[in-house]
């Protein structure tokens, strides 16, 4: 699987995640949990500021990468002591391996940290290092500053680099400015849009589709972004390339990504455009059934189909979803997802 591909599962994943913590039980357990949690949290604190101190005291730079990786997955405080011998190390003399640690722990606490005049220190850090001729510096401070809270301009800057000076592949030029449409202002989001159609990366156009899911986000858009984006996505439906009795999860939750993205921007140049293009997607003449299995399988596709309410409408492409899963029976990617849709179809009217 593709560096692009596990990123993006991990980010659905993330953001499933997010929705689904909104809930959790009530009352005395409750409360239980979270005194255990502020508990874990006190003592990670803890371990962290060792960590950091052990990574001081390290004399070899082996021990100061070995060091500085610990830190990654047990960051220090967002202090100015803390900021300041990261930020003293970073523009000293070290390592290639060691840097790249550095301002990726550095990235993490520019996001973190409240204080702005710490923030306006570590962004500067990080912007430099993102011009390094060192290919690895480079792409990791770009990272750190496109994931953190920099300025439009900053952004463009440090992306438009990285692109020119081949740090950036297409997919990851893309993936950056697609991750940050978002936060860009309305009168930019034209640029931007046509700065990621014009890579031509169906990663760019997957985590798209993953924040497009969100039709707050598409209501913030002026109608000329929104027709954009609907006409480069409709160029890049995802597809299942491997053997027709093969089933990847990553490809499946790219297409249910996909769909519920286009359906949404339909929705906003035309009301009733959400159901219409899904019926119109998933009765199309030539569909791969396993498309069908993916929408209909998905939390999203089971909402729709209790939001419509009524069997008939599914009848068709789900026909071709069973010819699919009787071709291959008791498959163990398959038949899970077809009974999930299919208990679904039996309980409408």
């Amino acid at each position: 699987m593709k560096t692009s591909s596990l990123i993006l599962l991990a980010s659905m994943v993330l953001l499933s995640g997010a929705v689904n913590a909104q809930g959790g039980p009530s009352g005395a357990p409750q409360r239980a949990v979270q005194g255990a949690q502020g508990a874990q949290v006190g003592q990670g604190a803890q371990s962290a500021q060792a960590a950091l101190q052990a990574y001081a005291a390290a004399g070899s730079a082996a021990a100061r990468t070995n060091a500085i990786e610990l830190l990654r997955f047990m960051p220090p405080a967002p202090t100015a002591a803390n900021i300041a011998l990261l930020r003293a190390r970073l523009g000293g003399p070290a390592a290639v391996e060691e840097k790249v640690g550095l301002i990726r722990v550095l990235g993490g606490l520019y996001r973190e940290t409240r204080d702005q005049g710490l923030r306006d220190k570590i962004g500067a850090d990080l912007k430099k290092h993102a011009f390094s001729p060192q290919p690895d510096i480079a792409l990791a401070a770009i990272y750190a500053v496109s994931r953190g809270p920099n300025t439009f301009e900053d952004l463009q800057a440090v992306l438009e680099h990285g692109r020119k000076t081949d740090v950036l592949d297409a997919d990851a030029y893309a993936g950056e400015l697609a991750h940050n449409l978002p936060f860009v202002p309305q009168d930019r989001q034209a640029e931007f849009i046509k700065l990621i159609v014009g890579q031509k990366s169906a990663y760019g156009a997957a985590v798209l589709a993953m924040y497009l899911g969100d039709p707050a986000l598409i209501s913030k858009m002026s109608p000329d972004s929104v027709a954009a984006l609907q006409s480069f996505l409709q160029t890049t439906q995802p597809q299942f390339p491997m053997a027709i009795g093969d089933y990847d999860y990553t490809d499946g939750i790219r297409y249910e990504s996909w769909l519920q993205a286009y359906a949404n921007l339909q929705e906003r140049l035309r009301p009733g455009g959400y159901r219409a293009t899904i019926f119109e997607q998933l009765n199309a003449q030539n569909i791969d059934p396993r498309k069908v299995i993916a929408f209909l399988s998905s939390p999203t596709g089971q909402a729709f189909m209790q939001a419509v309410g009524q069997r008939a409408p599914f009848e068709k492409s789900f026909a071709r979803a069973t010819t699919y899963a009787e071709s291959f029976p008791g498959d163990m990617n398959i038949t899970p997802m077809y009974d999930t849709a299919a208990a679904s179809l039996a309980a409408l009217k």
